[in-house]
Order: structure tokens, then C-alpha cells, then sequence
């Protein structure tokens, strides 16, 4: 029995990682009565509970999705976009000691700690907030649903007749793009070719239609969406949060894998990676291509990400919730590190998008090459396992985020009011 494009298995692999999420936290509630407790988890997070807890926070399925999507756009050298933060790792052994030791609950109030101002302990909560909410929960959100509606892929004896326009025009544009570079295009070719690149700048050309296409669609996962994640962490705070990560953590290392076995058999096997994605593609620095990413653009990465590292909302909660110096240590170090590595798979499921979807099959957007190919590749269970995985992965990071946007309007805006 299928719904769209899902099996049944899928949507039952699907409801029943929702349902033990929402029972962690229902769980983990008896221990957040306390301030400390709901916030910090009681300040006794050991060192598998700080790896898991940082894995999770570090390692979302924008992550996954956006290396995916730049290796498919650029080649390798996409993958320092993320990848970048590997050098910083050996800086985490001490600077998750340093917010151990503090023993405060927020970033801001270590503003108020070191500097005797709330008012600038205020504005960095309001700031943080808005900017959290907006840039990082926002576009996580926007991500999560981009590859949700690619594997709910509506079929095509029932699409209307704006849609099937869609498709058809990509469709056309795609076939005029080949043609032009082949040098065989003609005058009324290249005139409707220009035409058909306005639309698809404008978003109104589509590879694939979804079921969830439209604001009732978007508004509609938005809405469920949110309400799982605010279950858990609303019951039983950071420790609902650090217990999640553990089975969550689970799941990305699932989702991480489970396409590169199967995208190798679809294409033939490693021989035929190479000899499908063009040589340059492999590089990881520098490259034929105007937009490949050089050492000097990978320092200049560095540089900032080692200048902001220290002003994330979540660096106090993280830390301060182990249960000694050197479990929160070990939790960032380790947990990073296990990041990485998830990277360097995302990299290669980029590079076999890359063999899969060329030409006339090059997709229309490239942050949907996840979603398409684990529609493509994955038989009934796998799919719905690649789903919760990618929730998983977003939660996780969100549900992190979320504590720490808490505890700062809790803390640092609403308790300096009332």
C-alpha cells in the first residue's frame, strides 16, 4: 500500500521514531523541575551523553542536504564549506573547559559576569534571539522541508495543469540547454531559451512536483514539525534534549551511509564514479572551475569561524551541563570530530548526484539531490529510515538551538523585566 510515493513501512518507520521522541521527553520531565535542571540537565551529563550532545548539535540535515547540494554544484571543494571547522577541533579541548568552569547558565550572562552590564548582556540575548530563530531555526526549516516535499513526490497522472506546465517547460529548457552547448540551437531556439531561464530564475520551472508544493503544504509541516520538536523539549528541557541525541545520533550515522551503497550499485560501482563525474570534480582544492574554493578562500573561512566560535548560544548549555571539566572536554572534541566524518560521506553522495543526475537530468534545484535520490535508490523501509534519519538530524540541532534561545529571553530579557 503506497500513499504518493511513501509505503506504508515508510510511514510507520516514520511515526514510530516521532513517538519515542515525544516519550523521551515525557520521560526525562521528573528532572526538570529546577531552573539548572531544565536548562543544564542538572549540570551531570557524562561523557557519552556530552559526545551524543554534541554530535547532535553540530551535525543537522542542512548540513547533510547544503555539502551535498555544493559538491553536486562545484565539485569537492564544496565540501570546505563545512568541512572547514576540522581544523578548530583541537581548540574545543580547551575553550568547552573554560565555559565548564564559568558555572553560568547563558552566554549573556557572562556579559553581565565579566563586563557589570545587563544592558549589553540584554542585547546580546535580543540579538542572538532574533538572529537564531531566523537564520538557523528558520532556514534548518526551510531546508528539512525542501528535502521532506523531494520524497513525497506527487505523481503525475494527477497533476494539474500549472504543474504539468512546470515540468514540461524544465523539462524543454533542460533539452534547449543541451542543444546550446552542442552549438546546434537555432535563433527561435535560443529566443524561447531565454525565456524558459527567466522562468527558471523565478522558481517557476520544477523538476518534480511534491504533494506538499503550495503554502497550505509548507505551513502544514512547518506546523507538525515545530510541535515535535516544542513536545519534547517543553516536557523535560536539555536532558529530553541529550537523551534524544543519543537514538537521534543513531539515526544520522544511518542516514549518512545508507545512500553511497546504494548510489554506487545504481551507477555501476566506483570505476564508473570516475568515469562519470569529470576529473576536475575530484579536486579538493582550487580547480578549473570559477567557483571551486582555493587555500586562500579556506583560510579566510577559518578565520572567522575561529573568531565566532566563541559567541554561540549554545557553547554555556553544552558545557555547562557536563558533569566535570574533562567530560566536556572530551564531548566536544570527540562529537566534532564524529561530524567530520559525517562530512566526508555527504561529500561522496554529492559526487554520486553528480554521476546520477547530468544533461537532460540535471535537477532544477540542487539542495533537492538528497531527496531525489533516496527516492530513487531506496526500496520501502529504507525510505521511511532516511526520513526519520533526517528529521532526526535537524531536531537534534534544533532542539539544541531552542534550549538556548530558553534560556536566554528567560533568563537575560524576560527576568531583567520582571
Amino acid at each position: 500500500m503506497r500513499f504518493g510515493s511513501l509505503h506504508i513501512v515508510d510511514f510507520l518507520v516514520i511515526l514510530a521514531y516521532l513517538a519515542v521522541v515525544i516519550y523521551i521527553g515525557r520521560r526525562a520531565a521528573a528532572a526538570s523541575k529546577t531552573e539548572e535542571g531544565y536548562f543544564l540537565a542538572g549540570r551531570k551529563l557524562g561523557k557519552l551523553y556530552q559526545f551524543f550532545l554534541n554530535f547532535g548539535n553540530a551535525t543537522d540535515a542542512n548540513g547533510a542536504v547544503s555539502t551535498a547540494s555544493l559538491v553536486y554544484q562545484k565539485g569537492a571543494s564544496g565540501v570546505w564549506l563545512s568541512l572547514q571547522t576540522l581544523f578548530m577541533n583541537p581548540y574545543y579541548w580547551f575553550m568547552n573547559a573554560w565555559f565548564r568552569r564559568v558555572r553560568l547558565v547563558t552566554v549573556a550572562d557572562l556579559f553581565e559576569d565579566r563586563f557589570g552590564t545587563r544592558s549589553l548582556a540584554r542585547f546580546y540575548a535580543i540579538f542572538q534571539i532574533v538572529a537564531t530563530v531566523i537564520v538557523i531555526i528558520g532556514f534548518g526549516n526551510l531546508v528539512g522541508y525542501k528535502v521532506t516535499s523531494s520524497l513525497l513526490v506527487k505523481p503525475e497522472a494527477q497533476w494539474s495543469v500549472q504543474e504539468r506546465v512546470s515540468v514540461e517547460g524544465y523539462r524543454e529548457y533542460r533539452a534547449l540547454e543541451s542543444a546550446a552547448t552542442l552549438g546546434t540551437l537555432d535563433a527561435t531556439g535560443e529566443s524561447r531559451l531565454d525565456t524558459l531561464r527567466e522562468q527558471e530564475k523565478r522558481g517557476e520551472l520544477r523538476s518534480f512536483i511534491s504533494w506538499l508544493d503550495g503554502n497550505t503544504g509548507k505551513w502544514t509541516y512547518y506546523l507538525l514539525y515545530s510541535l515535535v520538536v516544542g513536545a519534547y523539549i517543553v516536557m523535560g528541557g536539555l536532558e529530553a534534549a541529550a537523551v534524544n541525541e543519543a537514538f537521534q545520533g543513531t539515526l544520522i550515522v544511518i542516514f549518512s551511509i545508507i545512500l553511497i551503497p546504494f548510489g554506487l550499485s545504481a551507477i555501476g560501482g566506483w570505476s564508473q564514479l570516475a568515469e562519470k563525474v569529470p576529473p576536475d570534480m575530484f579536486n579538493l582544492l582550487g580547480g578549473s572551475g570559477a567557483s571551486s574554493i582555493g587555500g586562500a578562500e579556506l583560510f579566510g573561512i577559518f578565520f572567522i569561524s575561529i573568531v565566532q566560535i566563541h559567541g554561540i548560544i549554545g557553547n554555556m548549555s553544552v558545557s555547562g551541563s557536563a558533569k566535570n571539566e574533562f567530560a566536556a572536554r572530551f564531548g566536544a572534541v570527540s562529537g566534532t570530530y564524529a561530524k567530520r566524518v559525517m562530512i566526508i560521506l555527504w561529500a561522496f553522495c554529492g559526487l554520486i548526484a553528480i554521476a546520477l543526475y547530468q544533461g537532460a537530468d540535471k535537477l532544477s534545484d540542487p539542495d533537492s539531490a538528497w531527496g531525489m535520490m533516496s527516492l530513487q535508490l531506496l526500496q520501502p523501509g529504507f525510505l521511511g529510515l532516511m526520513m526519520a534519519g533526517l528529521l532526526a538530524a535537524n531536531m537534534s540541532t534544533i532542539a539544541s538551538q531552542t534550549m538556548a534561545v530558553s534560556a536566554l529571553f528567560t533568563r537575560n530579557v524576560y527576568g531583567y523585566l520582571v
